[in-house]
């Protein structure tokens, strides 16, 4: 089977085959499975979510912007993010923040626990609620790395369809746990 090994700070693109987007990752483990390398890659920079508020205070949802919703309302986040002399940008598929981050910008946020498309529990920090007047969105930071499983291109990385990723479930699973058991250790 699979085995994980700790490849160091090495930092590659991650490439939307489909698009071309590019988000520059750090490789997390790498291993050979039937002849070829696959990775596990983080972002470099802080992955951030913009979620809508929608309804009224009895019967709040939330929404999770689309990449494609950014472009709206990127004026009022970036105004807000002047603060803490950041702003977000979407690279690749998914919006990061974009500047020297404060080390205390985490420090006393709020947590949310939102469930995902494919079930799994995830956590939110709100680091900033934004009113426009006319919409509330809050700017929202994983807790915890976010990972995606990838196939390695030489000087670049595509991420795994979805049909190649539900062939190798297993695999990546057991990737995971070795990853968990060596941070453990740590």
């Amino acid at each position: 089977m699979a085995e994980a090994t700790d490849s160091g700070l090495r930092t590659i693109p991650l490439i939307d085959p489909e698009t071309g987007d590019e988000l520059m990752t750090s490789v997390a483990a790498e291993f050979e499975y039937e002849g070829q390398t696959f990775l596990v890659v983080t972002p470099v920079d802080e992955v951030v979510s913009i979620i809508r508020i929608e309804g009224t205070e009895e019967e709040e949802s939330l929404q999770e912007l689309e990449i494609e919703e950014f472009p709206a309302v990127a004026s009022a986040v970036n105004e807000a993010m002047k603060q803490w002399n950041l702003k977000v940008e979407p690279r690749g598929n998914e919006l990061v923040l974009v500047g020297d981050i404060p080390e205390d910008l985490f420090e006393d946020c709020d947590e949310l626990e939102v469930e995902t498309d494919d079930g799994e529990d995830r956590t939110l920090l709100i680091l900033m609620e934004i009113d426009t007047g006319d919409t509330t969105y809050l700017v929202a930071a994983n807790m915890g790395y976010i990972l995606y499983p990838a196939l390695d291109e030489g000087e670049s990385a595509r991420p795994l369809t979805t049909d190649e990723l539900a062939s190798m479930q297993a695999v990546f699973d057991e990737v995971y746990r070795e990853m968990d058991k060596a941070a453990e250790e740590d």
